[in-house]
């Protein structure tokens, strides 16, 4: 077996500082990048794509949101929202836009779904790498004609709705040399819905279209020939190629009438008691309040009903944060001092009574109390 003798086999220490770019006898400099585009450095030494994030659903007239994680078990959760007046409740995996209509379209299984065209010298390839790099390589060749093609033909879903298209990779074009986005009625490269050339070594493309009552498209994808180029052909990398239908409704909840306004958003602390079903929310400048899942899918926030509601907790001296433990819910006041309700009894916190712990906590000046943490047992 021939010697390897790779150039850098680990980016263990990421990017690294300029002022280490003349140190290059030390571990870091050895190990690191200096500029790292949509990739996480493992601590092991390889460089991973990072994960997306995807558009959810609109909330209209919003500057600033807070959002807390409602997680009723591991096979269902929702995202509390808390805006300016109101309460969203959205469904995990909730999206704006429909399902993906394309087969294999990050390419994990390699070809399946897709049809390939090069022509001449030009090849379309397709790679993985570690199980999460999947990608197709088109490479065209340099003469009159060598394309490098892909396409599918796509059955369409609502063939009367808005869709996006959306392609990720790396688009190697240039004048003389497009790299296309074709999508048309008739068949391969047939382009009377859609035909956009990609800038050249653009890394994304959105293109938003309707297919006109068409109830069968064809995507084509294809790296032109570099006949008219002034250099060598350029391998095009894509990562994956979506197309949804963009007017699903998010399903989402909203609850009115909150009185949470824009400058507390952040001080709010909201913590799930166990049950899964209930998740407590906190301002020092409002009552305590329960926002509550009635399954499969009814929702209500009501202000808390203690037992013995202490008297401190008025105006801008309400809990400002709570948590649970032992069988207890916790609550700070904004002076310091923590109340713990009876055991079981997460709503009653009466004084005095068996169970009931009221801790005074002493401080070397004055300070508010923002959040509580279970640790270690008392």
């Amino acid at each position: 077996m021939p010697d390897s003798y790779p150039i850098q086999s680990s980016f263990a220490a990421g990017e690294i500082t300029p002022k280490m770019y003349g140190a290059y006898d030390t571990a870091g400099y050895q190990n690191g990048l200096e500029f790292v585009l949509n990739g996480i450095c493992d601590t092991r030494g390889p460089v991973f794509k990072r994960v997306g994030t995807k558009h959810i659903v609109d909330i209209d007239d919003v500057n600033d949101a807070v959002m807390f994680d409602f997680h009723v078990s591991n096979e269902e959760s929702f995202t509390v929202t808390i805006v300016d007046g109101s309460i969203h409740i959205i469904a995990n995996e909730t999206s704006k836009q429909g399902p993906i209509e394309i087969v294999n379209h990050a390419f994990e299984t390699g070809e399946v779904g897709w049809g390939l065209e090069p022509v001449g010298a030009a090849t379309v390839e397709f790679e993985n790498l570690f199980t999460i790099f999947d990608r197709a390589l088109l490479t065209p060749g340099e003469e009159a004609g060598e394309n490098a093609t892909i396409f599918q033909i796509i059955d369409v879903t609502k063939p009367d709705s808005d869709y996006t298209l959306e392609i990720e990779g790396l688009f190697r074009g240039r004048v003389g040399a497009t790299f296309d986005i074709l999508i048309g009625t008739t068949g391969f490269e047939s382009f009377d819905i859609v035909n956009v050339s990609i800038p050249e070594d653009r890394l994304f493309q959105k293109i938003d279209f309707t297919p006109g009552g068409a109830e069968q498209l064809t995507l084509t994808i294809r790296a032109n020939d570099f006949s008219g180029a002034t250099e060598d052909a350029l391998i095009s990398e894509i990562d994956r190629v979506s197309m949804r239908q963009d007017d699903t409704p998010a399903v989402t909840v909203i609850l009115p009438g909150t009185e949470y306004k824009a400058n507390e958003l952040h001080q709010i602390q909201a913590v799930m008691e166990p049950n899964g079903l209930d998740m407590y929310v906190v301002h020092r400048n409002h009552t305590p309040r329960k926002i509550t899942l009635t399954l499969p899918a009814t929702w209500a926030i009501n202000d808390v009903v203690f037992e013995e509601r202490p008297a401190e907790w008025a105006g801008t001296n309400n809990p400002a944060a709570m948590t649970f433990f032992e069988g207890r819910s916790w609550w700070a006041g904004p002076n310091p001092r923590i109340w713990g309700s009876k055991s079981g009894l997460y709503e009653d916190i009466t004084l005095g009574a068996l169970a009931v712990t009221i801790l005074f906590v002493a401080f070397n000046r004055r300070v508010r109390m923002k959040e509580l943490k279970p640790e270690l047992a008392v």
